[in-house]
């Protein structure tokens, strides 16, 4: 009783009349009308808190507000639903809590409970949570509603008691997109990244990008794959690409990488790549106890997916490696699987929950730990073409019936395993598969095979 009262609208609503007369030649729907409404608060109306006196708990009037063109979060929540209730259409303040999130319930019914005020307003059926203070909020209206407050109360007549906000849980909050391409196996590989930023994160960064952060952004972002991968080169290409059909920005960045493969030994193509996409979300405390729950700051859904292109298949169809691990509030799974010309690795992280308890921590702790030791996979590729694959078996043969019958014979095993290294090591570089790195490595480990064989000449 005491907020309503608090949050009564005073002065004159000219102002507010014109504006929603504006609105409404704009746009057609109601949909619209309230977006563009909250579109109006959030860009037109900057955020300055006045928070003394009895500013501290009673709005500014919408008429006010709207001359002076600044306010707080009540004072925007009133300005809102003063211009959706001249619209037409059912609005209410709702008092939250930032700090509380959905355990303001366990206090004491109080004002010092909430620090916060958002709008309700309700179009047919379907209620929107709306926060006027998100500046950088894109997006259609169902891609507006304020989640992760959880509990709200709503400063409407009848209603005595705390409302079920939507929750974050199943959000998808990050997607990071890996497309690796290898165009001749002896040039390396590409690399397209995207990183899709959703809702506060993405908010987040259009503020920071706002503030004149674009370079130092560029150089944060390339930094994850300069450590992830030792040798890619930054082509120097990226872009923020803001949506407007969702609360959403990708950051794309290029890359290429000159030495790609490994060669280890001599005997497959390897490379690794690596799922790092979710590993902030898990940044947590890496002790095993403690005596107070764990926030979540961004609860929701984290996901990182990599594909790789090869220009010929080299892979047979085999089951897909996965696994998969989950408690409460906390799931993840991985998967990893190669057919023909394409490979593939995934993961995605659950955050669903706001925080976890402390008895919980040492079994988070190991779930944790279990995923850092899966966030990576590695690809292997034959040295070796097709055509090469299907002749090396029966080279290998009359090689070996060749070396039995020559006179003398191989002193010891080294020396007859040295030839056959000699003669393989010889077709790999004849497959123009090895970059110029890995031939010089099949060179000097074929200069070794032929000193075994006594050939320094050769060597």
């Amino acid at each position: 009783t005491w907020a309503r009262g608090v949050f009564v609208p005073t002065g004159s609503m000219s102002r507010i009349d014109a504006i929603v007369q504006e609105l409404k030649g704009k746009h057609a729907t109601p949909d619209e009308q309230v977006l563009g409404a909250l579109d109006f608060v959030q860009k037109q109306v900057h955020y300055f808190g006045t928070e003394s006196g009895v500013n501290s708990h009673r709005p500014v009037a919408p008429d006010k507000v709207l001359e002076q063109r600044f306010g707080d979060c009540k004072d925007k929540a009133a300005l809102l639903v003063a211009l959706v209730r001249r619209m037409g259409f059912q609005a209410a303040p709702v008092l939250v809590s930032y700090r509380m999130r959905s355990q303001v319930d366990q206090l004491l019914p109080s004002p010092l409970a909430f620090d916060h005020a958002i709008a309700q307003v309700k179009l047919g059926d379907t209620a929107y949570w709306l926060d006027g203070t998100r500046a950088h909020q894109s997006g259609p209206l169902s891609q507006r509603q304020a989640r992760g407050f959880m509990r709200g109360l709503p400063l409407a007549d009848g209603v005595n008691e705390l409302a079920m906000l939507p929750h974050p849980f199943d959000t998808l909050q990050m997607r990071v997109t890996d497309q690796f391409k290898v165009e001749e196996f002896a040039k390396g590989a590409t690399l397209e990244s995207r990183i899709l930023w959703r809702g506060d994160l993405a908010e987040r960064l259009r503020d920071s990008l706002s503030n004149g952060a674009t370079q130092e952004l560029s150089r944060q972002f390339a930094d994850t794959y300069l450590r992830a991968y030792p040798g890619i080169q930054n082509l120097n290409q990226t872009e923020f690409d803001s949506s407007r059909d969702d609360d959403a920005v990708t950051v794309i960045q290029r890359f290429t990488m000159p030495e790609f493969w490994q060669f280890p030994d001599e005997r497959l193509l390897k490379t690794d790549v690596h799922l790092w996409g979710v590993v902030d979300a898990v940044n947590f405390p890496r002790s095993n106890k403690r005596n107070m729950p764990l926030a979540v700051t961004v609860p929701g859904i984290y996901q990182h997916d990599i594909s790789l292109q090869v220009p010929q298949s080299v892979w047979e169809a085999t089951k897909p490696i996965a696994q998969a691990e989950q408690m409460n509030g906390f799931s993840w799974r991985v998967k990893i699987e190669a057919k023909g010309s394409q490979a593939e690795a995934s993961t995605w992280l659950r955050l669903g929950t706001e925080q976890f308890e402390a008895a919980q921590f040492p079994a988070l702790s190991e779930k944790v730990a279990q995923l850092r030791s899966k966030l990576g996979a590695s690809f292997s590729a034959p040295p070796f073409t097709r055509q090469q694959l299907d002749h090396l078996p029966k080279q290998f043969v009359a090689l070996s019936k060749q070396i039995h019958s020559t006179r003398p014979q191989p002193a010891t095993e080294i020396q007859f395993k040295a030839q056959i290294d000699a003669f393989k090591l010889t077709e790999q570089m004849k497959s123009e598969r090895l970059s110029p790195k890995l031939t010089a490595q099949a060179l000097v480990a074929r200069a070794i095979a032929y000193d075994f064989q006594g050939k320094a000449g050769q060597a």
